[in-house]
């Protein structure tokens, strides 16, 4: 959130609307009451608090939960601003085939079973290929499976509204537009 406040970085941290299909604000309410969450974190909302949330009519009202501090960043901005502020060394063109842990390191290792870098620490970013990076035995009980998904970019001179003053999901995803757009 301070990076977004300080203007580093695009984005939003208001609150994310979690739409729910067949859970009303109540019930959701008493669920998120058992769990013991605090008020700032979540809250339940009608159908009726979420189009005011958004400030734009639904075509299928849901309730929804608002997570207060959830919100949306620029991916590649949070991450040439986390490779600018860490120990981390940037080497493209190679397509990693495998990693496999010896001691404390993890030696990633490129097609031919060559040694591409050798660290402590791994970020497993790689989408629906994960799970063949790791030894099976490693991955055998992960809850892991390839997801579709889609991301599509409108002007705002093409949409038909002003689009969502939050970010909002459930069986997809809107976020807001950049003001200027």
């Amino acid at each position: 959130v301070p990076l977004i406040l300080a203007g580093q970085l695009a984005g939003q941290a208001q609150c994310l609307l979690r739409l729910l299909d067949d859970t009303g604000a109540g019930e959701l309410q008493a669920l998120i009451d058992a769990l013991g969450l605090p008020p700032e974190y979540a809250q339940a909302c009608s159908a009726e608090q979420v189009a005011a949330l958004l400030a734009m009519p639904s075509v299928n009202p849901q309730s929804a939960c608002r997570f207060m501090g959830g919100g949306w960043i620029d991916p590649g901005a949070w991450v040439r601003w986390a490779l600018g502020r860490a120990s981390v060394q940037f080497q493209g063109g190679a397509a990693v085939h495998a990693l496999q842990r010896t001691g404390a390191d993890w030696p990633v290792l490129g097609a031919g079973g060559q040694v591409l870098a050798r660290t402590r620490h791994v970020v497993l970013c790689a989408a629906a290929d994960l799970l063949a990076l790791l030894p099976s035995r490693l991955t055998a009980h992960w809850p892991v499976a390839p997801q579709r998904g889609q991301i599509t970019q409108l002007p705002a001179s093409q949409t038909p509204g002003p689009g969502p003053l939050r970010p909002v999901s459930g069986h997809g995803y809107g976020l807001p537009l950049p003001t200027g757009d």
